[in-house]
């Protein structure tokens, strides 16, 4: 099955919590406001223990047990507000640093540059050109053509580079998948559905090709295995035992998902 022209969850960076196992979530939410006037999500679900996120946007998330009393979980709150204000103006602070190390937006004028496979290129055009093309560090571009039908150019791109790597790694885990679409999810790299189907952000090809492949790979997995307890690592390690890397390298560069 290949890619349709048509989300990896964008994990948080810092996380409290009394158990390092999540439970099965449901869709059980509710907003709620800490003293200081951060916001914060309660999730309930079938898990066992409390747990405190502040992920790479800056949400406050709090999962918590499907019983648990409201006084309980004010009570939790409340004891680790001090963690999630400086937490959060942590957070924040690295945003913002990040944002400023991003390229100008790309509009496709001539010298303008473009992240591309973990590189930036250097947008020029050229006469006689009738579509985009990638040469040493330069995006060939031809005369006239307008920046919806670059990012359609690289659409194409990112199905190309993500079918090959779904055959790959889906030989390698010995999966199959029911179908297997591009995303414009701006919080997801992939997400794979209880159903077996995936969702793969077409913005993967501002990534790392490192990167690409462990996004896929880490999909294929919750065909096998539908949590992240330790079969699904073990099983994600023995196909890209360079996990560790790959997470870092896309929580440093989070923000691509949402470059253009």
């Amino acid at each position: 099955m290949h890619l349709q022209p048509c989300g990896l969850n964008l994990r948080g960076f810092f996380i409290f919590t009394n158990s390092p196992r999540d439970g099965i979530l449901t869709a059980m939410k509710k907003i709620n406001r800490l003293p200081c006037g951060i916001n914060y999500k309660v999730i309930r679900s079938s898990r066992k223990t409390i747990a405190a996120e502040v992920n790479i946007a800056g949400d406050v998330i709090v999962r918590i047990p499907m019983r648990l009393s409201d006084d309980a979980v004010r009570a939790f709150i409340e004891s680790k507000s001090d963690w999630i204000e400086r937490t959060v103006k942590k957070v924040t602070a690295r945003r913002m640093e990040r944002q400023a190390a991003l390229p100008p937006p790309f509009t496709g004028a001539d010298g303008d540059n473009l992240p591309y496979l973990g590189t930036l290129l250097t947008a020029i055009h050229r006469i006689g050109e009738t579509e985009p093309r990638v040469e040493g560090d330069m995006l060939i571009l031809p005369p006239g053509i307008e920046l919806p039908s670059i990012i359609q150019w690289l659409r194409a791109r990112a199905a190309d580079e993500l079918n090959a790597r779904l055959q790959r790694y889906g030989e390698l885990l010995g999966v199959g998948w029911k179908s297997a679409r591009l995303s414009d999810a701006r919080t997801r790299w992939g997400m794979c559905s209880g159903k077996n189907s995936l969702n793969l952000s077409w913005r993967l090809i501002f990534c790392t090709p490192e990167a690409i492949d462990y996004v896929v790979a880490h999909e294929l997995c919750h065909i096998k295995h539908k949590n992240h307890g330790r079969n699904f690592y073990a099983e994600l390690e023995h196909v890209y035992p360079e996990r560790k890397r790959a997470e870092r390298w896309l929580k440093e560069n989070f923000l691509l998902i949402n470059y253009l």
